[in-house]
């Protein structure tokens, strides 16, 4: 079992059986940071044929510069430019529109800066999405040591700010490419569930738990389950 079932999302006090302390030694953060390099030196070497095609699909077909640097926070609160290949289309306007036709989603813009049917994504951003192919530039930053294979979300400043305490525990692990959030619904959770396989992860993680969550992040990737 990966993690404790989500609870009902009725209940606001599920959070605090979730993130029950548990001491991060030294050895393990070696141990990971060491499997961290090894995978991502054998993945990035093995994804850059197809980081290249994407990159000049994404050229060809959008007339854009393929790569996207994004600011998100890493460990001890350090921010860093997030690579992921670019999925969207630069247009002022579009968000604010697509927000006065849909007021529903207002909330979940403010909390995490996403949308279940964003207007500026591309055809082939969409397909890059779904198959989770526009993350592969991340293994640039495990490389560089700002993230890491597994970890919790990487979130930008403003959602970071808007943790609350938490974001004192988020801070004490890299971000992952993949985590608990991938394989257990990914954008069908609400920001609430998010926080909480987040704040679980970084309080609780394991070398074996890191290892359970690569087994399953094939088959979450594969079905697309909660992408968008």
């Amino acid at each position: 079992m990966l993690a404790p079932k989500l609870p009902p999302r009725s209940d606001p006090g599920a959070l605090d059986v979730l993130v029950r302390e548990s001491p991060q030694r030294e050895l393990r953060r070696l141990t990971k940071r060491a499997m961290d390099m090894v995978i991502a030196s054998l993945m990035f070497f093995g994804a850059l044929p197809v980081m290249l095609g994407a990159a000049v699909a994404i050229a060809v077909a959008d007339r854009q510069w393929p790569l996207y640097l994004d600011e998100r926070v890493g460990l001890g609160g350090k921010h860093f430019p997030c690579w992921k290949l670019r999925t969207m289309r630069n247009r002022p306007g579009l968000v604010e529109a697509y927000l006065a036709a849909h007021p529903e989603e207002q909330e979940e813009w403010i909390a995490c800066r996403k949308l279940r049917d964003d207007p500026r994504k591309t055809p082939l951003g969409s397909f890059l999405r779904k198959t989770s192919l526009d993350e592969l530039p991340q293994l640039v930053n495990v490389l560089r040591g700002e993230m890491s294979i597994v970890g919790p979300r990487p979130i930008s400043p403003a959602e970071f700010a808007g943790r609350g305490p938490e974001r004192f525990v988020l801070a004490t692990v890299r971000p992952g490419i993949t985590g608990l959030w991938q394989v257990k619904g990914r954008s069908t959770l609400d920001p609430r569930e998010r926080l909480m396989l987040d704040s679980y992860y970084a309080r609780q993680w394991s070398l074996a738990m890191d290892i359970r969550i690569l087994l399953a992040t094939p088959a979450a990737v594969l079905t697309a389950r909660g992408a968008r």
